[in-house]
């Protein structure tokens, strides 16, 4: 068996270890998760749908206790007890107040229990009320569940209600006031939309009086039995002892089971990815580590040739790499000094990179290291926030990574940027195209642009120019924050065309101005220092200048020169 197949059959072993591992740990444990997930997420509905039903009681409540206390009462006291009561005008008016108060249930009596006005039943004027009557002269205002007649649509309707009753003395005379809130299917339905699970209202004895019967059945094992949802009861009004009727919220498991199935799915894909990296991984090891005797055979028969620039590349150590290092020692000998020279600067320039890239990049990876700890030691332990845990540590790596791509491509756009391809074209266009693109990520309000009139054209490239002035945007607004203003400003100076970024931001110190134009300089946490050098190298190659200028807490203005064309 050749040594490349042992060492990939290695890795493979390796990896299937740890996978079986973690796909036996998720298959136990997801289970007992999601049991508690539901539980928790029934019990959350449960409080907050009874939250909702406090918040109405207390709601009627004050709207009574306003009504009561409001001026149209106060003058039907005053006419009571001097005894011009005209009992006819007042037969509309609780339909008025039904809804200048926001009441669906509104209803007023004398203190005797003779109705004088009834919103929602108005052909109930003038009879007496008794049930009205006991709950308007309670003690204290409390929520009461009742049902109701209501009109309409022309028909007299039986309807479950909350209800509240208030009362206005004066001189032995009472107003009696009973306001409430329908619950009728449109109360079950925003409930529904607000809780996100099934709701019913039934009596004492469990027969559905509101709301889909999601059985067909007034039984209620029934409507408890069925598959996938389970149910909580909850009292009507919430604050009461005896129960009048129940409020049952459903929850189904089914979208729970979904996202099991999609971890355990994810899980086992995960799995098979890993070990498909782990081939991969044996297959590039192996060649590796094989690489270097199969260069070292080439670069016999080419030094054999007559090709005395040959070299092997030594990408190994041990005992490989010590013959490869012989190989090439043997070569240099063959070649004069100049070319070892040469090759010395060349590599000490490579180290030099290297170093700048390595200090640059060292930064993001803390985080990321930290970020990815934290997440599997909540995972492991099944922490009950790992769904907060999961969302931050998930954020910090992503944006650690976008600021290992944005060195990643500042170096490389440093190192290969190419001569500018000249179009004489209108420099206005090039730059309202950038703001353009500012403006609808950072506010139009921020980002002000000052077009210069009737400018002549100028040869630029426009792709490179406008990466100079995103550059240029990118510093301003991290210069000025989030209260900030950015100018920009293009014009005609002499035989050259101006185009000037001015910030209302931090400004820069003396030493930092000069040091602006050093390639990996920067003050910026997330800066690489390669912007302004590529931006200074863009405007020269451009025929132009730039100038800065700055002061520490008065903002910075930069300025760019380009010639016009004769």
């Amino acid at each position: 068996m050749r040594l490349s197949t042992r060492l990939t059959l290695a890795f493979l072993t390796v990896a299937f270890v740890p996978a079986g591992a973690v796909l036996m740990f998720t298959w136990s444990s997801v289970e007992e998760r999601f049991v508690e997930e539901f539980q928790d997420r029934l019990d959350g509905v449960a409080e907050g749908i009874r939250a909702n039903l406090s918040e109405i009681g207390q709601e009627i409540q004050r709207k009574v206790r306003a009504l009561s206390e409001s001026d149209p009462i106060e003058r039907i006291l005053v006419d009571m007890v001097r005894g011009n009561l005209n009992r006819r005008a007042l037969v509309p008016e609780a339909g008025k107040w039904m809804q200048a108060w926001d009441l669906p249930l509104l209803s007023l009596m004398d203190g005797a229990g003779t109705v004088l006005s009834s919103g929602h039943l108005p052909a109930r004027s003038g009879s007496r009320d008794e049930e009205s009557l006991e709950l308007a002269t309670r003690q204290e205002m409390q929520p009461a569940v009742r049902e109701v007649q209501v009109l309409r649509g022309g028909k007299i309707e039986n309807i479950l209600a909350v209800v509240v009753g208030g009362r206005k003395s004066f001189n032995r005379e009472e107003v009696l006031l009973v306001g409430g809130k329908l619950l009728d299917d449109k109360f079950v339905t925003d409930l529904e939309n607000l809780s996100g699970a099934e709701i019913q209202i039934v009596d004492v004895q469990d027969r559905v009086i509101v709301g889909g019967d999601v059985t067909g059945s007034d039984d209620r094992q029934s409507w408890q039995a069925r598959d996938g949802v389970t149910y909580r009861r909850i009292v009507l009004p919430p604050e009461a002892e005896q129960a009048s009727a129940y409020l049952v919220a459903g929850i189904s498991e089914g979208k729970l089971k979904a996202a099991q199935q999609r971890i355990l799915i994810a899980s086992v894909g995960a799995a098979a990815a890993g070990v498909f990296i782990s081939l991969l991984l044996g297959l590039l090891i192996s060649r590796k580590i094989l690489g270097p005797v199969s260069a070292l055979v080439n670069g016999a028969r080419r030094l054999a040739k007559g090709d005395l620039e040959h070299r092997v590349p030594l990408t190994t150590s041990g005992e490989i790499g010590e013959l490869v290092e012989s190989f090439n020692g043997m070569a240099d000998d063959l070649v004069v000094y100049q070319r070892r020279l040469v090759r010395a600067e060349r590599v000490a320039a490579w180290r030099e990179i290297a170093r700048r890239i390595a200090h640059e990049i060292k930064n993001p990876l803390s985080p990321i290291q930290m970020s990815i700890e934290s997440l599997r030691k909540a995972y492991i332990a099944g922490h009950s926030a790992f769904d907060e845990i999961f969302e931050e540590s998930t954020k910090a790596i992503l944006e650690e990574v976008a600021a290992l791509k944005k060195i990643v491509g500042e170096f490389s756009e440093f190192a290969r940027l190419p001569k500018p391809t000249m179009v004489v074209q209108a420099l206005n266009a090039v730059v309202e195209s950038t703001v353009n693109l500012y403006r609808s990520e950072q506010g139009g309000e921020r980002l002000r642009y000052h077009p210069g009139d009737a400018l002549p054209p100028v040869a630029i490239d426009r792709e490179q120019i406008g990466r100079v002035l995103a550059n240029l945007l990118s510093n301003a607004f991290w210069a000025i924050g989030q209260d900030g203003t950015v100018r920009i400003i293009t014009a005609r100076g002499g035989d050259r065309l101006l185009l000037r970024v001015i910030d209302n931001g931090r400004g820069m110190s003396p030493e930092v101005l000069e040091k602006v134009f050093t390639p990996y300089f920067t003050t910026r946490q997330d800066g690489t220092g390669l912007g302004l050098a590529i931006v200074q190298r863009v405007v020269e190659d451009h025929g132009g200048a730039i100038e800065i200028e700055s002061s520490d807490g008065n903002g910075t203005s930069v300025s760019i020169f380009l010639p016009i064309p004769a």
